[in-house]
């Protein structure tokens, strides 16, 4: 079908098939990774308190809460999925608009890397933050993440 319609906007044949074929392979990966990503956060969230806790740091965080007179989170998959669906929306449009960096030699894969690295970096230490920082909303994380910024 895609086939056809670059046929129809004027591209030679064996461009059209060539151009739908990766066409479909990429709309295939992306929503691979929309559904990896938003399915398996409740697990990645899971395996990321096993750590913790194999670790010894999820009991020091326990500690250091009840301290403070409040209790650690507790594992929540809808929370975990709200997070995952909010980073993907903000990942997405990011991972295209700085698509283009790759044009310049070097220089754009360094600025492309630090850009989607720095949101990707803070996703994953998304829970972590609501576990020491009791920092649940987006705004509060953002505040610290740029505090931290460099």
């Amino acid at each position: 079908r895609q086939s056809h319609l670059l046929q129809g906007a004027g591209c030679p044949d064996w461009l059209a098939w060539l151009s739908s074929f990766l066409l479909v392979i990429a709309e295939v990966a992306l929503i691979n990774l929309i559904l990896m990503l938003v399915l398996f956060g409740c697990v990645q969230s899971n395996i990321f308190r096993a750590v913790l806790e194999d670790k010894g740091i999820l009991q020091a965080l326990k500690d250091e809460n009840s301290l403070r007179g409040r209790d650690l989170p507790e594992p929540n998959c809808c929370r975990d999925t709200g997070h995952q669906i909010l980073f993907l929306l903000a990942r997405l449009p990011l991972l295209l608009v700085t698509l283009p960096l790759h044009a310049i030699p070097v220089l754009g894969q360094v600025a492309w890397v630090l850009l989607n690295g720095w949101l990707y970096s803070w996703e994953l230490e998304n829970e972590f933050m609501v576990m020491s920082r009791q920092l649940h909303s987006c705004n509060g994380q953002m505040r610290f993440v740029c505090n931290r910024w460099g």
